[in-house]
């Protein structure tokens, strides 16, 4: 059974999740904690959303390393985003599901045990962070992102806000 929770009781135990995988709301940089042992990106997405098939794999993975549940927050804020309430619990969602919940602003997805997450940009792409294993099986279930990082590559290659990608590209698990 599917189901997205919004209003939920312990805002704290997610904002707590996130900080032990992320440092920054920021996609156009290194986002990550150092305990984040692999990355990799899925570009194109769908706006701020992930594709179809970005999405399964994500789940699929997610499933492979006993997670249901993930949350989704949107952070494109000032300030401390865990103050606002655009913050989701999703437990076994179908991509029907996702594609509308009200998702309009860059986001995160990430583990509710603080395993693995991913941030999504306004300009289509997203960085995953995970153990060496989950990034691994992500490739495996996701085979498009050798073809991904090409796509990226050569559509930024020319535009002059592209430094991000001198910090992010080789620490890509290729």
């Amino acid at each position: 059974m599917s189901d997205i929770i919004k209003n939920f009781d312990d805002k704290l135990r997610l904002e707590k999740s996130w900080n032990e995988i992320f440092k920054t709301n920021n996609p156009f940089s290194y986002p990550f904690q150092n305990s984040i042992e692999s990355i990799s990106v899925f570009y194109p997405t769908n706006g701020y959303y992930l594709s179809e098939d970005q999405f399964q794999a994500i789940s699929l993975t997610a499933k492979e390393f006993n997670e249901e549940a993930f949350a989704i927050s949107i952070i494109e804020y000032e300030g401390d985003c865990f103050k606002k309430d655009d913050h989701w619990i999703c437990n076994n969602i179908h991509y029907e599901d996702y594609i509308d919940m009200p998702i309009n602003l860059e986001n995160t997805i990430y583990s509710l045990n603080a395993n693995w997450g991913l941030i999504i940009s306004h300009e289509d792409h997203a960085i995953i962070g995970g153990s060496k294993a989950f990034i691994e099986k992500l490739k495996n279930n996701y085979p498009g992102t050798s073809e991904d990082i090409t796509i990226l590559k050569s559509e930024w290659i020319d535009n002059k806000n592209n430094e991000w990608l001198d910090e992010i590209l080789p620490k890509v698990d290729k």
